[in-house]
C-alpha cells in the first residue's frame, strides 16, 4: 500500500463514512479528516501536514488520441458489465452492482465516478482520470466528484508501467494538470 497525500486544508479534506476502510501506508492530510459510522482509518494518520506541491503536476494530460467516447455507464440493482478504457461522462455503480474495468485508462469528462451501496468495482491496471467537462475540447468546466461510499467493495490497482505507473486517480486542474 503507498502514502495518501491530501493537499486540502478543508475541515473534511477526507470524509469517510458507513462502513468504509481507507488503506495505506500513512496517511497525510493537510485539512482536518472527518469519519462516521463505522467508517476507519487502517494507516498512521498526520493532520495538520504542511501543504506540498502536486508531485504529478509535471505528468501529461492522458491524450485522447485513440480513446473511444461512451457516454455514461450507470450499473445498479443486480446487474452486472464489464467496460473497457475510454472516455466516459460519467461512471456510476450503485445497489448490489458490479463493474469490472478492464486495464487501461478511463477519463472521466464531468460526471464524477460514484460507488455506493453494496457495489463492487474492480480492475487490474487501471487509471481513472477525473478531467473535468472541458476534456478534449468539450464546453464548460464542471467536476464531477469521486464517491466511495457504503458497504461495497472497490478493488483497484494501478498501472505498473508507462507514464501513469502508480496512478491510481488524477485530477485535472484548471490549468489540466493531474
Amino acid at each position: 500500500l503507498g502514502v495518501i497525500e491530501v493537499d486540502s486544508n478543508s475541515s473534511t479534506a477526507i470524509n469517510a463514512s458507513g462502513n468504509a476502510i481507507v488503506s495505506g501506508s500513512t496517511i497525510q492530510v493537510v485539512g482536518h479528516v472527518l469519519t462516521s459510522g463505522n467508517a476507519h482509518l487502517s494507516a498512521p494518520l498526520v493532520t495538520g501536514a504542511a501543504s506540498f506541491a502536486d508531485p504529478l503536476a509535471g505528468l501529461a494530460v492522458p491524450s485522447a488520441t485513440g480513446m473511444t467516447s461512451f457516454g455514461a455507464v450507470n450499473v445498479s440493482g443486480n446487474s452486472s458489465s464489464t467496460i473497457n478504457p475510454g472516455i466516459y461522462t460519467q461512471i456510476s455503480v450503485a445497489g448490489n452492482g458490479r463493474l469490472t474495468m478492464n486495464p487501461g485508462i478511463y477519463v472521466i469528462a464531468g460526471g464524477g465516478f460514484n460507488i455506493s451501496g453494496n457495489a463492487n468495482v474492480t480492475g487490474n491496471g487501471v487509471l481513472i482520470y477525473n478531467a473535468g467537462s472541458n476534456y478534449n475540447g468539450g464546453s464548460g468546466s464542471t467536476f464531477g466528484s469521486v464517491t466511495l461510499s457504503g458497504n461495497g467493495n472497490i478493488s483497484l490497482t494501478p498501472m505498473t508501467a508507462g507514464a501513469y505507473a502508480n496512478v491510481q486517480i488524477g485530477r485535472a486542474s484548471c490549468r489540466e494538470r493531474v
